[in-house]
């Protein structure tokens, strides 16, 4: 191709298939990133849903504020379970006037079903996994594998880069299976 070419913008068709591929790629790299937010997004809700109604049939003072901290712990693993944990314990031993002993098993129960049960097991496999078309086995493998190599940052990007990785893979693997 001579530098005129170049300069008219005439590419060889090969270069434009190129292109278009990386462009295919690029933009289903953030359709996968968007899904993992709005999954992520998804958690809050139907966490926080959950911590009102446990909380308001615990009689938690401040049930409320309390069960949107709660449902926002999905973004700060580890931490921010302890700190909604101790917010919560802290709330009602202040304001809890009866039954205080009763209250706190209700929370610990809740935190323990929803945080512990649902979110790990079943909402972030399911929601996040599944948005990003991996198994819930793989999405569970890539937090531990992030969380044990990069810590907290590595457990909040494993899945999306494990969702890009497959990606990636499979396009690398389809790609050499055209080449001659």
């Amino acid at each position: 191709m001579t530098e005129d070419d170049r300069s008219n913008g005439n590419t060889r068709p090969d270069q434009n298939a190129v292109r278009g591929e990386a462009a295919e790629i690029i933009a289903r790299i953030a359709e996968m990133l968007v899904k993992w937010i709005r999954s992520y997004l998804w958690i809050i809700v139907i966490e926080t849903i959950l911590y009102l109604a446990a909380f308001s049939f615990c009689k938690v003072p401040y049930a409320p504020l309390l069960a949107i901290a709660a449902g926002m712990t999905v973004l700060l693993p580890y931490f921010g379970l302890i700190v909604s944990i101790l917010l919560t314990t802290t709330v009602c031993l202040v304001f809890c006037r009866d039954h205080v002993a009763g209250t706190l098993i209700g929370v610990f129960i809740s935190y323990l079903v929803i945080n512990g049960i649902l979110e790990q097991l079943i909402l972030y496999p399911r929601l996040v996994g599944g948005a990003l078309k991996l198994s819930p086995w793989e999405t569970i493998l890539a937090v531990i594998l992030g969380g044990l190599v990069f810590n907290i940052p590595g457990m909040i990007l494993a899945v999306p880069a494990a969702a890009i990785l497959k990606y990636l893979i499979r396009k690398i693997s389809q790609a050499g299976r055209k080449k001659p």
